[in-house]
């Protein structure tokens, strides 16, 4: 396991420094079914675009036929839709945990992503506010602009590290240097203005070697506060295509151990995801859109995480009727969700706060879990 505890440590290709993380690694671990039900989500996803300049293989957005397949739209956030997402956060008693703006595209490529940033800090809805980018667009100007606004922490998706493997994965981008060169500018650029930013590159294990992963961990250790690494995991629908490109994952998408026979998918109890038109799903993985819960063009953020669909949705989960939901049914992702979001033992006690019977009771010990 790859560690940041002062030791190298037998990792997935052979030894790995001791500076290359995963995610689980830097988490504060919280018991989320202690905590449910919940009154204000602990994450939302907002997606500013669902386009994208790469078409990653590992990637639903990186394949256009499978979209035409399932009709998903494609498109960008509008700002006013934006402002109306945020304002309506304010309506809930908690401040969001964590605000990531990005999901199923590259969010650089919509021009008000700066002014999204700021609009948002400004509102105070979340304690943190993050993007993944992959970093190809990145100029000073934006670098520059997302740092004033305020963001707190931005990923880089480093693809690879060769020119060649970049060019394998993406189909559209060649230019391992680049990356590293935005990613160094950036690093510059947030010194320079004396910003408290997080900047850390990550990587996906496609089968990398160990000296590829020395690679990355020696070109980006210098311009990162973190790296990390991570398997491809499986995703909803997996008849349609293998985004695990045959890999055999062995860990969940945060480096959790595997439980093949988990009933409930945690994710629309502390969840929601609003996709870039204003549809809302279940669940962060559905790519497919078709665990549609709402639309904030229409209702509040308030009433869709309280409303019938979702509270349907949850039931079905604590039930152990997840499989009768088609795209929940054959999904290899919930098999992988960290530990401590189980709530396989807790189905019993929790059935009848969402079934209605019981008053909902607020978590006021502040004992949450956090991403």
């Amino acid at each position: 396991m790859f560690s940041g505890c002062g030791k190298k440590q037998q990792g997935l290709r052979g030894i790995i420094p001791e500076d290359l993380k995963r995610y689980d690694e830097t988490k504060k671990l919280r018991i989320l079914a202690d905590c449910l039900p919940l009154e204000t989500p602990f994450t939302i996803g907002i997606d500013p675009c669902n386009l994208c300049n790469f078409r990653c293989r590992f990637c639903p957005t990186g394949h256009p036929h499978l979209l035409r397949n399932v009709k998903r739209p494609r498109g960008l956030m509008k700002l006013d839709l934006f402002k109306k997402i945020i304002d309506d956060l304010q309506a809930f008693p908690e401040k969001i945990k964590r605000l990531y703006l990005y999901h199923e595209g590259e969010p650089l490529l919509n021009q008000y992503l700066p002014e999204m940033v700021a609009y948002a800090k400004k509102a105070d809805v979340a304690e943190s506010i993050q993007i993944t980018t992959n970093a190809a667009l990145l100029t000073p100007s934006i670098a520059r602009s997302l740092i004033e606004a305020g963001l707190d922490l931005m990923r880089i998706s480093v693809e690879h590290v060769t020119d060649k493997g970049y060019l394998e994965l993406t189909e559209t981008f060649g230019d391992y240097e680049l990356i590293r060169r935005n990613v160094a500018m950036l690093y510059a650029e947030r010194d320079r203005l004396g910003s408290r930013m997080q900047i850390h590159p990550k990587i996906m294990d496609v089968g990398l070697s160990t000296g590829e992963l020395e690679k990355f961990r020696n070109d980006f250790r210098p311009i990162s506060d973190q790296l990390n690494i991570q398997q491809l995991t499986g995703m909803p629908n997996p008849a349609l295509f293998d985004f695990t490109l045959g890999t055999n994952p062995t860990e969940g998408s945060e480096g959790a151990r595997l439980k093949p026979d988990r009933l409930v998918c945690a994710q629309p109890f502390y969840v929601m995801l609003v996709k870039y038109s204003g549809v809302i799903v279940a669940c962060s993985e559905d790519w497919t859109w078709e665990a549609m819960t709402g639309d904030v063009r229409h209702e509040s953020m308030m009433d869709i995480w309280k409303g019938e669909k979702l509270r349907q949705f949850r039931v079905k989960q604590l039930r152990g009727e997840r499989r009768c939901i088609r795209c929940c049914a054959d999904c290899p992702f919930v098999k992988g969700l960290p530990m401590e979001n189980d709530l396989d033992a807790s189905r019993t006690r929790l059935l009848p706060f969402y079934e209605g019977n019981v008053a909902a009771q607020g978590d006021s010990t502040g004992n949450q879990h956090v991403e």
